[in-house]
């Protein structure tokens, strides 16, 4: 039988997530011919460092924290390059990451109110997994087809929005009602910060 090294479960899925922060940083700068390769790469890195931490049960806190973080990054690098090249309208950058400034905004509240520990509990939330799909078709299609297709954009908006107003009501910067004495420390935080799978980083 194969034994696997804790350690190397833990390395495993956090280098996946790493690899994140090197594509968005390449994005921008490789041929346009290529981005869509890079689009391909991190999402398969997004699915398999999920997949990865399931299979293992390999979670940490840093991983916990860093991985929406990755997300995050990348699909801001994605963005901005194509509004900086004309590919994308600077007004529909609101609509495709309402979620995220909802996310973005409820962070810092936590923080500023409960500290860092407001953001190790994330637990998934469907429409925040749906968002982080759609974001990535949506970008996918307008980096290989260099056009912007409409009725996706506007699903991609509408998905975004929903979820940030599903976040707003369901905000991770109060306690849990029912938290025991003595677990003050043990904050809920956004589920929208979640990995996309919904599995790593407790």
């Amino acid at each position: 039988m194969i034994r696997r090294s804790p350690a190397l479960t833990l390395i495993i899925p956090n280098l996946l997530t790493f690899a994140r922060f090197g594509l968005a940083a390449a994005f921008p700068a490789v041929e346009p011919g290529w981005r869509t390769a890079v689009l391909v790469l991190a999402a398969v890195s997004d699915g398999f460092d999920g997949a990865f931490s399931r299979l293992f049960h390999a979670t940490s806190t840093f991983g916990q924290v860093l991985d929406p973080i990755a997300d995050k990054v990348f699909i801001g690098a994605v963005l901005v390059t194509l509004v900086v090249e004309d590919l994308l309208p600077l007004p529909v950058l609101p609509l495709i990451a309402a979620r995220d400034l909802a996310v973005a905004i409820g962070v810092l509240v936590a923080v500023a109110r409960l500290g860092w520990p407001a953001i190790r509990r994330m637990p998934p939330r469907l429409l925040g997994k749906a968002t982080t799909a759609m974001q990535f078709a949506l970008l996918t299609w307008v980096v290989y087809d260099r056009s912007v297709p409409i009725p996706l954009l506007w699903l991609t908006g509408a998905i975004s929005v929903a979820a940030g107003l599903d976040y707003l009501r369901h905000p991770h910067w109060t306690r849990p009602e029912s938290a025991a004495p003595g677990a003050a420390n043990r904050i809920d935080a956004t589920p929208d910060l979640q990995h996309p799978q919904g599995d790593r980083r407790a």
